[in-house]
């Protein structure tokens, strides 16, 4: 059962297919749990023997390396620590190879997505900020670094078609090479410790920002007279917690049912309707821009409403005598 935690309530900013699919995996995770039947002993040993002749994480690499997912070498007796940790390695190359990470930096990466930084910035950063990959033992490599170094620093093609023939000439084009990828590695270690720490202390503040909208979401919703400008009584507010908290049923397009709190089923209409979520969007503007009180009467007060009743009756002339009567309750007729 998933229910809407009000401390955790972020208004409206909540992805329900995820509530929904972790729903799905928490289903299928107890369809899968296998009856026990109860076997005849004399067929124990022998089930036993069997069992043992079967290697289930052996076998589970050789159906991954056969799907592709993994190329784990398949003539290793696997069990489950050593099956884990070929796992693992073979993730963390796979993320060196495609974000051409040296190993302190891919734990460095790791460590920075575990304690709340965004990976999509991270990868970003390295990917307009690494230095290049060059092979320094390669004569072309190093011209072509060279080259690439001069030209960032505006200098002429002819000017560097003169420095770099002379450094060939000179014999120190590696030297050069070798310079330049020392100062733009420092120089890329200070941009990134620098970024790190920028993206710590934001993710701080926004950790602190968090934790005092909850403060306030529970204070206001539990104690607060009335919730930008629209008075609300204990009535109303009992409503409100049932329809952030207490699930209900709720039958998904897929045909399986849901326990889904009241809000989040609204969230789930606006998300799969972009008019309806529009019109949403563009009534919260209108609630921001004070229109509301322009567009709406408020309603009368119960002494208003008698006021006007006299004031009718005092103009068709049914009374020639003006009354001080304050209540509904206190006409006759």
């Amino acid at each position: 059962m998933v229910t809407l935690d009000i401390d955790n309530l972020s208004f409206f900013d909540e992805d329900i297919e995820e509530v929904i699919e972790d729903q799905k995996v928490e289903d299928n995770q107890k369809e899968e749990i296998p009856k026990v039947i109860e076997k005849p002993e004399e067929d124990e040993e022998e089930e036993q023997e069997e069992e043992e002749e079967v290697n289930v994480f052996s076998a589970i690499v050789q159906g991954l390396n056969k799907k592709g997912v993994t190329t784990l070498p398949e003539d290793v007796e696997y069990d489950e620590d050593t099956f884990l940790s070929a796992i693992f390695e073979e993730a963390k190359e796979n993320v060196k190879a495609e974000l051409g990470l040296d190993d302190e930096r891919t734990q460095a990466m790791f460590k920075f997505v575990s304690s709340g930084g965004d990976l999509s910035k991270l990868a970003d950063f390295y990917k307009n900020n690494a230095p290049g990959s060059f092979d320094l033992d390669s004569e072309e490599d190093c011209e072509s670094l060279v080259i690439e170094e001069y030209t960032a620093k505006g200098l002429s093609p002819r000017r560097i078609a003169t420095l770099v023939q002379g450094l060939k000439d000179d014999g120190e084009l590696e030297d050069e090479a070798r310079s330049i990828q020392t100062k733009r590695e420092e120089n890329f270690s200070k941009k990134e410790a620098q970024f790190i720490k920028q993206q710590e202390e934001a993710e701080k503040r926004r950790q602190e920002e968090e934790k005092t909208y909850k403060k306030s979401f529970d204070t206001v919703l539990n104690t607060g007279k009335e919730f930008f400008g629209f008075e609300v009584n204990e009535i109303q507010r009992k409503k409100l917690k049932d329809w952030l908290n207490v699930p209900v049923d709720y039958k998904h397009t897929d045909g399986k049912t849901y326990k889904l709190t009241k809000a989040q089923i609204k969230q789930l209409e606006l998300q799969s309707d972009p008019k309806k979520h529009a019109e949403f969007n563009l009534a919260v503007q209108i609630l921001l821009m004070g229109e509301v009180d322009k567009q709406t009467k408020p309603k009368k007060t119960e002494s208003a409403i008698t006021k006007d009743i006299w004031s009718k009756v005092n103009q068709t002339g049914k009374s020639s005598k003006r009354t001080t009567k304050e209540s509904i309750d206190d006409v006759q007729f």
